[in-house]
């Protein structure tokens, strides 16, 4: 496999895993974040705010955040912070690009809407630098065997910068007003975080708390999509509505996708599941509060 010595035994599963990693690393770069990294001057400075000061902004945030993921890692998940991440991202660009769109364009914006806009791109660094920023080095870390671990994250880390060289590459012409220009970019930003998450959701598996001899069973399936645990996930939101979840947990947990008990899986799932749902609430109640204009904008009147 790549011209990488691996024994027959483990050979489907690292074929199985290196995929799941170099996706994760695409993905990383996907969701958007180098093309606010790389070109925020240029992108703030179509939409008429201070693009130096807004920049700068962006910068601490996303220094500071990634400082939370610390204490989030080993309480949370892998998973469900990817999820999240890629969810509220998807958020933040979408309301990004309404704005801009709602208002006719970025000639059209005013400073107020173009500070609307920065404020979405900060949620949006914010949700980034929390989760997919150091979450997806987390889970490429931990998924290979000692034996070729430095070998395959070195592939799956030559994915993620072939993918950054693609986006420092291709960013500019798609910012051009006759292509996709500003409010084009975050919505497709939009899309691919949509895809992010479906990818996370099917075949991701949880990986906190897991041996390495026990994570050799969550990539020993016949399907890829048998590796991940989103049907237990499905299972817990069901037990949780009809108050049943220690027996769901007992009924529906598998090796793939608990580190213990059954029962404490589901309970834990669960948890899991209503902290996402809170942070997700809060998030977007947030954002409409702070966007009373585009209601009017879109022909709402809240005057």
């Amino acid at each position: 496999m790549l011209f990488i010595h691996v024994p027959a035994y483990y050979e489907r599963a690292c074929v199985c895993r290196l995929l799941v990693g170099m996706w994760i690393q695409l993905f990383q770069q996907f969701t958007g974040m180098n093309v606010i990294m790389y070109y925020s001057t240029q992108i703030f400075g179509k939409i008429n705010v201070a693009e130096f000061v807004s920049t700068a902004v962006v910068g601490i945030i996303n220094f500071l955040t990634t400082f939370g993921t610390l204490a989030l890692v080993d309480k949370a998940g892998r998973k469900p912070l990817l999820l999240l991440g890629s969810l509220s991202m998807v958020v933040t660009c979408a309301l990004g690009g309404t704005v801009i769109v709602a208002s006719g364009g970025n000639d059209n914006l005013s400073e107020a809407q173009g500070y609307r806009v920065v404020l979405s791109v900060c949620a949006f660094v914010f949700s980034f630098a929390l989760t997919w920023g150091p979450v997806a080095w987390v889970v490429t870390s931990e998924i290979f065997p000692l034996r070729v671990r430095g070998k395959l994250v070195s592939i799956t880390t030559a994915s993620n910068w072939a993918a950054n060289f693609a986006i420092g590459k291709w960013t500019p012409l798609l910012l051009l007003p006759s292509v996709l220009d500003v409010q084009g970019i975050l919505f497709l930003m939009a899309v691919l975080n949509t895809a992010a998450l479906i990818f996370v959701l099917l075949a991701v598996p949880e990986t906190k708390g897991r041996s390495l001899e026990s994570m050799d069973q969550l990539f020993e399936r016949d399907n890829l999509l048998d590796s991940s645990d989103y049907t237990f996930y499905l299972r817990c939101i069901q037990s949780y509505f009809m108050n049943d979840r220690a027996s769901a947990g007992a009924q529906y947990c598998s090796p793939c996708c608990c580190s213990g008990p059954g029962a404490g899986a589901a309970v834990r799932a669960s948890a899991n599941l209503r902290r996402a749902g809170f942070f997700v609430v809060f998030l977007a109640l947030g954002m409409l509060v702070l966007y009373p204009a585009l209601w009017d904008q879109l022909g709402y009147n809240t005057r």
